[in-house]
This record gives C-alpha cells, structure tokens and sequence, in this order.
C-alpha cells in the first residue's frame, strides 16, 4: 500500500496549503529563533510562488531595494520586463528545497540556484552594482581617450629632434 504524499505532486493548491502549514509548523519547532525564521521565509516564500502561479502572478523583488512587487503575466520573464528595473527578479522554488533566482541581463534570461532566495537576491543586487560600476568605468576611459584626442600629434620627426 503506497503511503501517502506530504508534498501533492499535482495541485498546487493543495502544495501551497501544506507549505502555509508547515512554515507555521516552523514558527513552533523545536530550534533557534534564527532556524525557525530561515524555515518559516522558506516554507511562505514558496507558498507565495505557488499562489501566484495558479492566478498568472508573479511575485517580483526587486534585488537592490528589498521591495516586492505582484505582476499579472504569462511568465516570469514578461514580469520582470513588466517591472521595468535592472535588479528586477523572481525567486522560483524547486523540488530539492533550492531556489532558482531568475532575472534578465542584457535581454538574456539568467538564474541563480541558491539555497535561499535572499541569497539570490544579494547576488542579483551584487551583480546589478558590478554593471554599474563597469558601465561607469567605461564612461570614464570614453572620457578620457576623448580628451586624449584633442591634444595635437607630433610627427615622428619632431619627437626624433
């Protein structure tokens, strides 16, 4: 006789029910505050996805702020364009308890598994700085090969006298 299913593999009602139980379940275990925390983030943050899935909803945090926001779109890929931001992402659980981070870099979809989704939303806001600062720097070298430009060349023979 087959035992049955902690997690139902098919509704996600049902998942999204079970992950809202057992996030409370995690506020009253036997643990440190900090574990009880971790556990109860987890449990809703997946929950959430859930929910939003079911009602073509994606939960967008947007990585350099801390802020969420919930989107009405096909994918999550359309929620990120929709959000309008550079740091923009979507946390999208998966069945091994990690997370997949997923944000757009240059048009291109990219993700991170991590095994929290704070995690990955610090490596977005890291990644999101580290264009900036390349696109500042690059600002800067355009700047000054610019001005390198408006000094007058010397012919070789000049330099040679």
């Amino acid at each position: 006789m087959a035992s049955p299913r902690l997690h139902p593999a098919h509704n996600r009602s049902a998942r999204a029910r079970a992950h809202r139980a057992m996030a409370k379940a995690a506020l009253f275990s036997d643990s440190s505050a900090a574990v009880r925390l971790k556990r109860y983030n987890s449990h809703m943050t997946k929950a959430r996805a859930l929910e939003a899935k079911l009602e073509g909803r994606f939960v967008v945090h947007l990585a350099l702020t801390g802020d969420s926001l919930e989107i009405s779109a096909s994918t999550w890929q359309v929620a990120v364009q929709k959000a309008n931001r550079a740091d923009a992402c979507v946390a999208l659980p998966n069945p091994d308890n990690t997370f997949n981070v997923c944000f757009l870099s240059g048009g291109e979809s990219s993700l991170i598994t991590v095994n929290s989704p704070e995690r990955g939303f610090a490596s977005v806001a890291a990644y999101c700085e580290a264009v900036r600062q390349h696109t500042e720097m690059s600002e800067k070298i355009r700047e000054a090969l610019a001005a390198c430009a408006d000094f007058p060349r010397l012919e070789a023979q000049e330099v040679a006298q």
